[in-house]
């Protein structure tokens, strides 16, 4: 994938040098995956795949929408009234579905009280930057309840 970023924007002019540099930071962080990270998300999915899942001939995604937004939906409304819309949009657009706006509180509530994804906790509170916390809860609730993950913008 590098190697096609690296065409595009040569061609748009970026130096070499600052492809290098985007070409190293990448690297580094790709090493740098947190092992417990890994260890643990892989244990909680075995645990669970060796229990919960039959084999089927087709899938379906659950009709769920979840969305993060850490203050709550109080704060949303009052001081980011455009993602607000947004927002509701997603609900009008598809009523069918269930939409589910998770803030802080949620999430750790859902990791101390879900059995299936409790094992979770000790990575969430290892996480250095509360981004990198709602990035990986994303991942969580989808293996726990699947449904789509959307940004707020």
């Amino acid at each position: 994938p590098l190697n096609i970023l690296e065409d595009k924007y040569v061609k748009k002019g970026f130096s070499a040098q600052l492809m290098q540099n985007l070409r190293s930071v990448s690297r580094t962080l790709y090493n740098h995956v947190d092992k417990l990270v890994v260890n643990q998300f892989g244990k909680g999915l075995k645990k669970y795949t060796a229990t919960n899942l039959k084999a089927s001939s087709s899938v379906t995604i659950p009709k769920i929408i979840h969305q993060v937004w850490i203050q709550g939906e109080a704060h949303l409304k009052q001081t980011n009234v455009h993602l607000y819309k947004m927002m509701e949009g997603w609900k009008i657009a598809h009523p069918d579905w269930k939409h589910i706006l998770w803030d802080s509180n949620s999430m750790r509530n859902l990791l101390l009280t879900d059995g299936l994804i409790s094992w979770a906790l000790k990575v969430y509170d290892r996480l250095d930057h509360f981004i990198k916390k709602v990035d990986f809860f994303r991942y969580l609730v989808l293996f726990r309840f699947g449904g789509v993950t959307i940004d707020m913008d």
